[in-house]
């Protein structure tokens, strides 16, 4: 029998794992989310049957909380917080509203800006890499909540894969990849930023998500941030193939080159694979808690 567009509403859009999506605050003003496209979409119907859509794609449930007041605006991508502090910091209103559901396995995420280094809409796959950022964080608390695994899986993996372009050990773990010398020191920095852009540059290649394939991912640590959202918001992890060879350009030590490409792309499945399961598993240590973004 075919099926009804109010069937198909009820089933992709009612009954998603985002089951709640509440706005509050003052959305005439700009307080943290300061251009007024934002304010327009985050509260348009279209926006929200999307973002419903988009995140029906994920077994995880979450509310979504968007607050625009003068309280708000100064907290910015804070992570993990508790009921109480919601309550002192953003408002009654706000708390009261998560309290009704701190106990049903809910990722409860308040929004209180959409701020970056790049102007970029509030559209469902921000959302979903914001949620990335809120998530990363809790890396200063130990490996409790996953992220900071899920990171080290992405960059172990990547190390593997580098190998059958180098032959070479490569740094395999975000530890080595930020920490390879003074800050201070020159020679230092350019050994530290040399594998971070090697990395950017390899998912330019191979990412399947937008900002890979438009050659804009703002840097080599937001390739997490994008896997996150491309998880949220498609339910798995795909890349397109590798390339034989990839680099910038005519600068040395800075082109490689492989003969294995069969043997990168079965690594690249294979963190596809490990990726899913990882952030499968950083996400669902955040159920029952709430998130500041």
């Amino acid at each position: 029998m075919k099926q009804t567009f109010r069937e198909f509403y009820n089933q992709t859009v009612l009954e998603a794992p985002l089951e709640d999506y509440q706005t509050h605050g003052n959305w005439k003003k700009a307080y943290g989310f300061r251009d007024k496209r934002d304010r327009m979409l985050i509260q348009h119907p279209r926006s929200i049957e999307m973002a419903k859509k988009k995140f029906g794609n994920t077994d995880h449930i979450f509310r979504f909380y968007f607050v625009n007041s003068a309280e708000s605006q100064f907290h910015v991508e804070l992570g993990l917080k508790k009921l109480e502090w919601v309550r002192q910091e953003i408002g009654d209103s706000v708390a009261d509203a998560v309290a009704q559901h701190m106990d049903d396995d809910t990722i409860n995420v308040i929004f209180t800006n959409n701020k970056g280094d790049e102007r970029r809409n509030m559209s469902a796959w921000i959302m979903a890499h914001r949620i990335g950022h809120a998530m990363a964080s809790q890396r200063g608390d130990g490996d409790a909540f996953g992220y900071k695994q899920a990171h080290d899986e992405l960059i172990r993996n990547f190390s593997d894969i580098m190998q059958h372009y180098t032959q070479k050990e490569f740094p395999a773990s975000e530890r080595e990849m930020t920490d390879r010398g003074s800050y201070y020191d020159r020679k230092s920095k350019e050994e530290t930023r040399k594998p971070q852009l090697v990395m950017l540059k390899f998912f330019h290649e191979v990412g399947g998500f937008r900002s890979a394939r438009e050659g804009n991912i703002r840097d080599w640590f937001e390739v997490m941030n994008e896997l996150i959202a491309q998880y949220l918001t498609t339910g798995k992890i795909k890349f397109r193939p590798a390339p034989a060879r990839f680099g910038s350009g005519g600068l040395k030590g800075f082109n490689y080159s492989t003969q294995e490409v069969d043997e990168v792309n079965e690594l690249l499945g294979t963190l596809g694979r490990d990726m899913e399961y990882h952030i499968d598993n950083a996400l669902g240590m955040f159920a029952n808690r709430i998130l500041v973004m």
